[in-house]
């Protein structure tokens, strides 16, 4: 399992997300996105499953355990399995064990957890995981948001603007972890995303890079 997070909205950890599901689903491996921000729907071109999601799980009795989850799947789309974030609160007294049932099994698991900063569960999930990717852009305030951050990932990837100075090893020395994959702002990757990326591929060199982090 990856989780996939950030401190701040917009910065692209759905984006990262969906095209780790899609390295890994190309490259013959069983997929499940754990869709905590709610947006894999939307990027896949696909509609909301509809009944319960991971929230509703975490506010269950202790009795229903981690293999419930699996009756939550849904199909984003062929090769890709969806667990919804559902409605509600969630409880992060439940966040490790949705890890140790995410890392129990031989599928590829990614989380779109969103800005982790900002929910307790997700920032939870961080603590629980034995691998995170913080999602950063190359800019002042990002580093002053990483600096300040109480939980530390164990990777990073840059999203990074060239006419913005700062550079990817700033990035790595704020967050005090290495910097795997540095992702140029591409039109192309935009445009894909409008479209849905059933209907239309992300690029092949933004795959590339983003399954070298895989």
């Amino acid at each position: 399992m990856v989780v996939c997070w950030s401190v701040g909205g917009g910065v692209g950890v759905s984006v990262v997300s969906a095209a780790l599901a899609l390295t890994a689903m190309h490259a013959g491996e069983p997929v499940v996105v754990i869709d905590l921000g709610g947006d894999q729907p939307v990027l896949f071109g696909a509609a909301d499953p509809p009944g319960p999601g991971v929230a509703e799980w975490t506010r269950s009795g202790p009795e229903v355990g981690g293999a419930a989850l699996g009756r939550l799947e849904a199909e984003l789309v062929p090769g890709i399995s969806l667990l919804p974030r559902g409605s509600g609160p969630l409880d992060p007294a439940r966040a490790e064990e949705l890890a140790r049932w995410a890392d129990d099994g031989d599928r590829f698991v990614v989380v779109d957890a969103g800005p982790a900063v900002a929910d307790g569960f997700a920032e939870a999930l961080v603590r629980a995981s034995a691998r995170t990717l913080l999602v950063a852009r190359a800019c002042p305030l990002s580093l002053r948001r990483i600096e300040q951050l109480a939980v530390r990932p164990t990777e990073v990837v840059v999203v990074r603007d060239r006419r913005r100075a700062v550079a990817w090893h700033q990035v790595a020395d704020a967050a005090g972890a290495p910097v795997v994959a540095e992702l140029e702002i591409d039109p192309m990757v935009a445009a894909a995303v409008d479209a849905g990326l059933e209907r239309r591929a992300l690029p092949r060199r933004f795959l590339r890079v983003v399954d070298g982090v895989r």
